[in-house]
């Protein structure tokens, strides 16, 4: 019996000794592989966190650095574009009565003055009616010319006209016609020069003859020659303008 239990006994030790063996077999035994994997991220992190410290250190240079520097004011004596916020209201200089010595006064020149009897009057235009002459008329004389009492024959002409180039020796002849006629007079317009007055007096064309007397006026309708120019002169006068 003694043998028997001890049997049993030993039984029991080897199965207990059995299932410590089998609890132990099946615990996570740390491998090679996971020492390795393990010492790999420890210095991972390591290294991490050397260049972070880094990183730290050079930002903290770097701020360090700009807080040296110095930014330079602005010159305001030179020219800018931007425009002040402040405006100084310009002050007006208050001149001081005691410093008479630099007063100046403005003295106009001599020459710039005229006494009124100093003026020079207007040139007057003034009519010539010598009889036996052919006088240019303009935009003046010719005014005059009607104005007047005299009995005033005209020739309109253009110098570039042919016919009125033709007319021209007939027309002086006539004049020097009636140079003993103290009341006839002769006058010639130029229409390239003074346009208006032909205008202003109907004429269409060139060379035409005009009688004009006291605000009436007759035109010459026939042939340009003496003798149709003469009957045309005498016949008016005798009829308009008493015989003196």
């Amino acid at each position: 019996m003694n043998k028997t239990y001890k049997l049993y006994a030993l039984s029991g030790v080897v199965g207990y000794l059995l299932l410590l063996i089998i609890a132990f077999g099946m615990a996570p035994i740390p491998s090679t592989d996971t020492h390795v994997l393990s010492s790999d991220t420890t210095a991972q992190t390591q290294k991490q966190q050397t260049e972070t410290e880094q990183e730290k250190m050079q930002q903290q240079q770097q701020s360090h650095q700009d807080s040296q520097i110095v930014t330079p004011k602005e010159d305001v004596t030179q020219p800018h574009d931007k425009i002040s916020s402040e405006f100084v209201e310009p002050q007006a200089q208050i001149p001081d009565p005691t410093e008479t010595s630099q007063k100046t006064e403005f003295t106009e020149p001599s020459s710039q003055k005229l006494d009124v009897k100093d003026e020079l009057p207007l040139p007057q235009a003034k009519l010539d009616s010598t009889p036996g002459i052919v006088h240019p008329l303009n935009i003046e004389t010719f005014d005059l010319m009607k104005q007047s009492s005299d009995v005033w024959i005209v020739k309109f002409f253009r110098p570039t006209c042919g016919y009125c180039t033709a007319f021209a020796p007939d027309y002086i002849t006539l004049a020097q016609t009636y140079s003993a006629n103290d009341n006839l007079a002769f006058g010639e317009v130029n229409c390239a020069d003074y346009m208006d007055v032909c205008k202003n007096n109907s004429i269409s064309g060139v060379p035409s003859v005009r009688l004009f007397y006291k605000g009436k006026i007759s035109k010459f309708t026939e042939s340009r020659n003496l003798d149709n120019l003469k009957k045309w002169i005498n016949d008016y006068l005798k009829a308009n303008v008493p015989s003196s």
